[in-house]
Order: structure tokens, then sequence, then C-alpha cells
């Protein structure tokens, strides 16, 4: 039903603050993409594990018919929604006019109108969520360290894997971090 098209990349957790928690030298640049590279992966499954974008980002849904939306996902800043009209134009809502937008968590999308559609096709309603906190300082605390340990994760798994251990999982301190937070939103 939802779709990222963007994950956040370093806005919230930057590659300098990532080097500094893994212990590596802020000097030392030849890990700098691979570092950034986890940093994306991190914001991934931040949001697979508990529906938070932690950074400026895109989440796109899209309907068949007009139906009133919950999203659980957060934080959400603006909705934007276009449909096809039913000669297949391009049209645009308007908040507080043609929708409104119950934020929080979850956020919910109630319709006000319904114009017809265009007969016979799909995906002829799309909804754009622009979410994630828009800096570090907006960011909750404990969203941001889980952040920071999956990146740690996955630098340990990297060193594990280069000295001949097993890929493991997720380490118990942040899978226990990631569960208070999917506990405190509901999920």
């Amino acid at each position: 039903m939802f779709t990222v098209s963007a994950y956040p990349s370093d806005e919230i957790l930057t590659t300098a603050r990532a080097k500094a928690h893994v212990g590596i030298d802020a000097s030392d640049t030849s890990r700098d993409t691979l570092i950034a590279e986890y940093i994306q992966t991190a914001n991934a499954t931040l949001y697979d594990e508990t529906h938070i974008m932690c950074g400026p980002s895109t989440i796109i849904g899209r309907y068949d018919n007009w139906v009133d939306i919950v999203a659980y996902f957060e934080p959400v800043n603006t909705v934007t929604i276009s449909y096809k009209d039913v000669n297949g134009d391009p049209q645009s809502m308007v908040e507080d006019t043609d929708f409104l937008v119950f934020s929080g968590y979850p956020t919910r999308i109630k319709f006000l109108e319904t114009p017809d559609l265009e007969d016979e096709a799909s995906d002829r309603i799309t909804i754009t969520f622009d979410t994630g906190y828009a800096d570090t300082a907006a960011c909750p605390t404990n969203v941001l360290q889980a952040l920071r340990f999956i990146v740690g994760d996955y630098v340990d798994v990297r060193a594990t894997n280069h000295i001949g251990g097993a890929v493991g999982e997720l380490k118990r301190a942040t899978t226990h971090l990631l569960k208070s937070i999917t506990r405190r939103i509901g999920l």
C-alpha cells in the first residue's frame, strides 16, 4: 500500500557522527562511502522495525478508490493528494477543503470531497507523505541512538566477517532499543 520512494541519507546522523560512534578516526576517510551506505541502510532498518523516518523522506500510497487513510508511520510533515479525473487528467486536492489530515500516530486522512475517477484505471489516487525530522535536534534521543546502534552493528558484523566470523543479526541492545520504541508507538 505504501512505498518509501526516498530514505533519508545523512541529514540526521552524519558520517562524521557515525564514525565517532564506532571509533573510526575522523581523519580516516577510507570508509566514508561505506559508512554513508550503512547510515542509509540503518534508516531503512529503523523504518522497517519502528515505522519512524529519522530524516526527511517521502512515502507514497496509491489507491484505486476513495477510502479514508490510516498511515502507521511518523512523523508526517505534509500530505499532498492527486488523482486522475474521469477524463484521465491529473488533478490536485487542497488540504482543509478537499481532505483533512489528523496528525499524530497514526496519521489519519479524511476525504471531504470524492470526485469521480477515471474508469478502469488502477492507482487513480496518489497520496504523498513528506515525513521525517528536519534536523538532529528534532529527532527523539532514543530514535537517534537506535540509528547509531544499527550503524555500529553493521560495522561490527563487517569486522567479524573479515576475521572469519559468522554474520549475526542486530545485537541485543539494538533490538531492545527498537522494541522499546515500537512499544511507545503501539506497534
